[in-house]
C-alpha cells in the first residue's frame, strides 16, 4: 500500500483573502468553488499558500477559472483533527478580464528633464 497525500482542485475563485503575516512569513488564501453553476448548493474549498509558495497565489483574482495542485496537510489540536489544502502549483485556465494599466499608471521624476537625446 502506498500513501498519497496529494489533491488537485478545478473551480472558479469566489474569494481572494487579505494577505496574512504569520511570523515573518506571507500566507495567503482563496475559496473555490467547486460545484456546477446549475448544483443547489456550493461546494466550497479553502486552498493556502504559505512561506515561498504564497506567490502561486498572488495573480488570481476572483472570478478566475483555476486548477490548483497541491498537497494535504493535517495535524491534530486539542482532539480535533485539521486538514489543509497547500497550493504546490496553479494554473488559471480562464481569467476574468482585468483592467488595461491606465496611461496615468507611469510615474515620472519630478526632477528628471527629460531625454538629453
Amino acid at each position: 500500500m502506498t500513501y498519497e497525500s496529494t489533491f488537485r482542485v478545478c473551480g472558479r475563485v469566489k474569494e481572494v483573502m487579505p494577505v496574512k503575516k504569520v511570523g515573518e512569513y506571507d500566507k495567503r488564501e482563496i475559496i473555490v468553488v467547486t460545484s456546477p453553476p446549475t448544483a443547489n448548493r456550493e461546494n466550497l474549498v479553502r486552498v493556502e499558500a504559505f512561506g515561498r509558495d504564497a506567490d502561486k497565489l498572488a495573480g488570481v483574482v476572483e472570478g478566475d477559472m483555476i486548477k490548483v495542485d497541491g498537497y494535504i496537510r493535517g495535524r491534530e489540536w486539542n482532539g480535533n483533527v485539521y486538514c489543509n489544502l497547500s497550493a504546490d502549483e496553479v494554473e488559471i485556465m480562464d481569467a476574468v478580464d482585468r483592467p488595461a494599466p491606465s496611461s496615468d499608471s507611469e510615474i515620472a521624476c519630478p526632477d528628471d528633464p527629460g531625454m538629453p537625446f
